[in-house]
């Protein structure tokens, strides 16, 4: 179905200089002029859950004198955002556009040039795929070894165990066509699942001797980021590499945000867009990891894994249930657990980051006590 919305026309005026007049920019957008996402994938879904929608991020581009007019979706906001576009940006802030799940849209821009009389047209076709989930993938310990379980998400639910060997502290993550088991604690390798062949390894390599790899955030088949409790390093590394060779593309070094003892116990992580966010505990180990301060989140741009960015949060040791950092439905929130000091109880709670304005809300808004016990 296509969505139309108004139309409007305005005139502005930015630098000049190249040779096209406009452009499209959607978050997670890998082809001009379209953009495909799947409901719920953090890559390209700005509320990142799967909630029968997806919510692109777009933005429009200009370069040289122009008349703007925008149809389709999101046209109304668009023309509001190029109404308050000012040099030297030459991008409108990013507006949301929701599209059904199955469904598409579209919208299109023609931009005219008054000193040559040059017109443009740009044309964008939005899709949103339907999350396909047949099976859930499980692993299980006993605290002395691990194995792999997956279950039917539909009736009857049919359990099977794969053959596949993996560490007995290990957390598992799906992303794309590849299932990724992080093997922690005195395993310290991240291993590559092929699902289309019952879950056999492609590539098993480590992540540093006693690293101790958290959690995995996958970007795209050839690049993922690995954070390592035990290290000051956050890993980027290649999953889809033939061999362990290739594997470290990169290492970003996180302890400048940590404490006086030089690791920052580096936990867990999400992808929103094009940042990667990354908590940080910030334990004193001299003290039998108390906290030493107020826990951080800090944040990357995935182009240049540069930090872009660090939040302070309310409360201390963003201690997670390693099922990376939460997304809340509707809002698109980060939701931050921040356990505090594990000995005590009354010092923690759960507390929401905006991952657009980096911003903490400054307060639990479940509190420990709420609850009754440590988070």
């Amino acid at each position: 179905m296509t969505l139309l919305l108004a139309a409007a026309l305005l005139s502005l005026a930015v630098p000049a200089g190249a040779a096209d007049l406009l452009a499209w920019r959607v978050t997670g957008a890998e082809t001009p002029g379209r953009a495909v996402c799947q409901d719920g994938a953090a890559r390209c879904d700005r509320d990142g859950t799967a909630d029968g929608a997806c919510t692109f991020g777009m933005a429009l581009c200009l370069d040289g004198a122009a008349s703007v007019r925008v149809r389709g979706a999101g046209a109304a906001a668009l023309t509001q955002a190029l109404a308050a576009l000012a040099p030297p940006a030459t991008c409108t802030a990013e507006v949301p556009v929701r599209v059904r799940a199955g469904r598409r849209a579209r919208a299109s821009a023609a931009a005219r040039d008054p000193a040559s009389g040059r017109t443009e047209r740009r044309r964008l076709r939005l899709g949103c795929v339907r999350q396909h989930a047949a099976r859930a993938v499980i692993v299980t310990t006993d605290f002395e070894t691990g194995l792999l379980a997956t279950v039917g998400v539909r009736p009857p639910h049919r359990v099977a165990h794969p053959a596949t060997p993996i560490h007995s502290d290990a957390v598992v993550r799906v992303a794309g066509e590849r299932v990724y088991v992080v093997n922690r604690f005195l395993g310290d390798n991240l291993q590559v699942l092929d699902p289309a062949h019952g879950l056999a390894t492609l590539l098993q390599c480590s992540t540093g001797p006693g690293s101790n790899p958290h959690d995995v955030a996958v970007l795209a088949p050839d690049k993922a980021y690995v954070t390592r409790y035990d290290a000051k390093e956050l890993w980027v590394v290649d999953p889809s590499a033939a061999s362990c060779a290739g594997f470290l593309r990169a290492t970003v070094d996180l302890s400048p945000w940590g404490d006086a003892d030089g690791l920052p116990e580096m936990d867990q992580t999400a992808l929103v867009g094009d940042r990667l966010f990354v908590s940080l505990e910030r334990l004193d180990r001299t003290r039998r990891f108390a906290p030493a301060g107020r826990s951080r989140l800090v944040v990357l741009d995935t182009a240049s894994d540069a930090v872009v960015g660090v939040v302070e949060l309310t409360g201390a040791n963003a201690f997670g249930d390693s099922s990376s950092l939460a997304r809340e439905p509707g809002s698109g929130k980060l939701v931050v657990n921040e356990a505090g000091d594990i000995q005590r109880t009354g010092d923690g709670g759960l507390e929401r980051v905006d991952p657009f304005t980096l911003t903490a809300e400054g307060f639990f808004f479940v509190t420990e006590s709420d609850l009754g016990g440590n988070i």
